[in-house]
């Protein structure tokens, strides 16, 4: 479009420089702009704090978030994907149809997207703590455990009765040595199998726990007030 710069003479070779830079900034900023514009679509929602539980959702909306699942089920994923993105099209509120591409990324391997929509997605409280599961799980299998931490922790803390979020995370805690959060977490499982067959299994891991946190554990030493080991074990990870 400026034709070659090396052939013009050195006031035109100045300006022509100037304007090809000023050209290049343009595309620049134009590409920058659509990704912000794309980004805002997929964020308008309010903090999970704030945002209406009980908006009223167009009947389209549902009826492309069936669509999509019947053709993701069939393995067609490009009819899925054009399926709940016309739903969020339709329907800005739909956390439901955002955390449905985000899965669906993550099955077509498409980590980054899959990231971004699903981050978009913990803004929204019908679907939060299982968006905030599943970016736990894609940044764990992408070596980030202080982030997947984080974000599985989030997860329990919004559905405490998801307790099979509860023990993968106490798990990942064990697995690190943190010893004292991985007790606080299979202390409240013990309580919620209480009665079930697998109430043996919760005491054990307890007992367990108990002889490898030793003296720092402290019920053991009397203090039964509430403590917050589990951020400081997060703080503690993140750091590594």
């Amino acid at each position: 479009m400026l034709g070659d710069v090396s052939a013009w003479p050195t006031e035109g070779r100045v300006r022509g420089s100037v304007a090809r830079n000023t050209v290049l900034r343009a595309r620049k900023r134009g590409r920058i702009a659509l990704t912000v514009i794309a980004l805002s679509r997929l964020s308008q929602a309010e903090p999970v704090v704030r945002f209406p539980t009980h908006s009223q959702k167009p009947s389209g909306s549902q009826e492309l978030l069936d669509r999509g699942a019947r053709h993701e089920e069939a393995g067609r994923f490009a009819e899925a994907a054009a399926a709940y993105t016309e739903a969020v099209r339709l329907d800005a509120s739909s956390g439901r149809a955002l955390l449905a591409i985000g899965r669906l990324r993550v099955r077509m391997n498409d980590t980054r997207e899959a990231e971004i929509v699903l981050s978009a997605a913990t803004n929204f409280s019908e679907v939060a703590a299982q968006a905030f599961a599943e970016r736990a799980h894609l940044r764990k299998a992408r070596g980030r455990d202080g982030e997947a931490f984080l974000d599985l922790e989030n997860a329990v803390t919004l559905l405490p009765e998801e307790t099979a979020w509860a023990e993968e995370l106490g798990r990942w805690y064990a697995a690190r040595r943190a010893w004292l959060p991985a007790l606080s977490l299979y202390r409240r499982l013990s309580t919620e199998f209480r009665g079930s067959e697998r109430e043996k299994e919760m005491g054990l891991r307890v007992r367990a726990l108990r002889i490898l946190s030793g003296d720092l554990d402290p019920v053991a030493r009397g203090r039964t007030a509430d403590y917050s080991f589990v951020r400081r074990a997060l703080a503690r990870i993140g750091s590594k």
